[in-house]
């Protein structure tokens, strides 16, 4: 898995540059599409025994100048500490990204998701999430910092329904 996931991250850092240099020398005739992009990983704080971890990648197309539809894809770990025993999940969401700061070197966005576990395991939950982040660009690649809220609904009986704040930190293309 480590070495998967260190795979997609070099591919991601040595393609995405190519692109974003490519596709800013076409001419301002052509429409173009923009599409965020962003990988991170977060942790949250423990509440009710219960911690959250994970990886993120969300995926978007801007509708409006500051507005995108996002598509979201995670790999959580939910570490039970009453028990010590972990839970892992893979969710797939969607929501809407705001960017009321964009500019060529920095943007703060404000991101809602719904998201959803597609694997039958123990911890099936449905998650809403809401984040306040901020980005700023080095070459191309911009360093992402956020703070988020996530509320998540447990389908099973032995885990109470759970809220979570984290600190989320990763890459913005």
């Amino acid at each position: 898995m480590k070495k998967s996931l260190l795979f997609v991250v070099l591919m991601v850092f040595t393609i995405v540059p190519e692109l974003k240099a490519r596709c800013e020398n076409i001419p301002d005739s052509v429409p173009k599409i923009q599409v965020p992009i962003e990988l991170s990983c977060f942790n949250s704080f423990k509440n009710k025994g219960v911690t959250l971890h994970g990886y993120n990648l969300d995926l978007g197309v801007n509708i409006f100048k500051r507005v995108a539809v996002i598509g979201s894809a995670e790999f959580n770990t939910f570490h039970l500490g009453v028990t010590n025993n972990y839970c892992n999940t893979f969710q797939l969401g969607g929501g809407v990204l705001y960017q009321p700061i964009k500019d060529k070197y920095k943007v703060l966005s404000v991101k809602g998701k719904v998201g959803r576990t597609t694997s039958d395991s123990e911890m099936k939950n449905t998650s809403y999430d809401v984040s306040v982040g901020y980005s700023r660009s080095f070459k191309g690649c911009g360093i992402l910092g956020a703070v988020g809220f996530r509320v998540c609904d447990y389908k099973n009986s032995y885990i109470p329904d759970n809220r979570f704040v984290y600190i989320s930190a990763g890459l913005r293309f």
